[in-house]
Parts: structure tokens; sequence; C-alpha cells
């Protein structure tokens, strides 16, 4: 992922904790907006079942006005606020009761929300994101290997691979990320593997050898 983006009103509560957020939700970025509408669709509808009962024939316009709201007044109905409305000139109370409110999100963008809190997560993966991501299972895939084969935490290695062009790709340009959380000297492309490990979808074969 390579963005987080999170309603601005929680900037001062969690704008200390944007490194964490960084870590553990592996993300390049963490973005406080005041527009979160730009990332999502949201549709307001009466809840009919509730507000038919007090709105009678006038659950229609109930609806128009429910539709034309803004994404404050949303988020107050999630807040589980009422908030107030005109119909037919007469200013009515809208309880959260009465709304059915859908939220999607838009396309390369999940939504999460917990009352009125929302959090957005950019999912377009572009290539560097990509290869980043198989590095990431490479490194994961070795560590595991240094533990069965009983290595030191401080041993050196040397990683041998062989996978398809991307992982090649992957291997280039991430030579340094790799050896660094390795304590790989080198990695070098060998024909004589045996083991086949699944790198976010691209079989791979891998071996280490500690290096005396």
């Amino acid at each position: 992922i390579s963005e987080v983006l999170i309603d601005s009103e929680k900037e001062m509560l969690m704008g200390d904790l944007v490194d964490l957020i960084k870590e553990e939700l592996n993300v390049k970025t963490v973005t406080f907006t005041k527009d979160v509408s730009e990332y999502m669709n949201y549709v307001v509808k009466p809840n009919f079942k509730v507000a038919g009962k007090v709105f009678g024939p006038n659950i229609k316009f109930l609806g128009e006005e429910l539709a034309k709201l803004d994404l404050d007044k949303v988020k107050e109905l999630q807040a589980g606020n009422s908030i107030n409305v005109f119909i037919h000139g007469e200013e009515v109370s809208v309880l959260p009761d009465y709304a059915d409110i859908r939220i999607s999100a838009k396309e390369g963008f999940n939504v999460a929300m917990d009352g009125n809190n929302f959090i957005i997560l950019e999912t377009n993966l572009t290539d560097e994101l990509i290869e980043e991501g198989i590095a990431r299972e490479m490194i994961s895939k070795v560590q595991n290997l240094r533990k069965e084969r009983d290595f030191n935490i401080t041993d050196r290695i040397t990683i041998y691979y062989n996978g398809d062009e991307l992982v090649e790709k992957t291997v280039e340009h991430n030579m340094e990320f790799i050896k660094n959380e390795t304590l790989a000297v080198s990695l070098i492309k060998s024909d004589n593997l045996s083991d086949t490990f699944d790198l976010n979808g691209h079989d791979t074969l891998l071996d280490v050898e500690r290096k005396a």
C-alpha cells in the first residue's frame, strides 16, 4: 500500500503515531486530509422501516433531502447525532435511525469507518511497490531459512536464487535492501537449486549458505 489517508480532524490525536502507523501497516505515507469524500462514494436513503412511521407520505421528500447531504452531515449521523433538514419549508429533525447510509470506496481505494471516523487506503500498485513486495517476501523466506539452518543472528550469508523476469528485476533494483535485511554478502543466480518458494505469486528457487 502506498498511502493511508486519515480525516484531518484526527491529526492532533494521531499525529505522533505516524511512524508507528507506517511501520505496522507497511505503507509509504500517512496523510491527513480535510476532504475524505474525494476518495469514496456515499449514498444516504431513508430507513423506511423506521422513518416511514414518522414521515408518512413525506418520506419521499425526506429521501430527496438525504440524497443532498454533504459529508459533514453524514458524519454527524454516523456519530449518532441528529441533523435538521427542511421539508415543505419546515425544519424537521432527522435521527440517525431514520437514515440508511451506505459508503463505498472509489476505484483504487479502500475505505474503513468506525462511527464518524474514516480511514482510506490507496491500493493502486506501482511497479516499484510490486517489486518491493516481492523483495520483502524474499527477505521473509530467507530469514526463515536462516532459522531452519540454525544460523547465528550475526552470521553473514550468501543467497542463491532463480526466478522469473520480475524476480530478476526485483533483485537488481532492491539488492542493497535485501542484503541489509538478511546480512547477505551477495545474491547469486544459480541453476542448482531445488527448493521453490512463492514470492507473491512468483515461484522462486532459494537457498542460503553461511559464510566462513
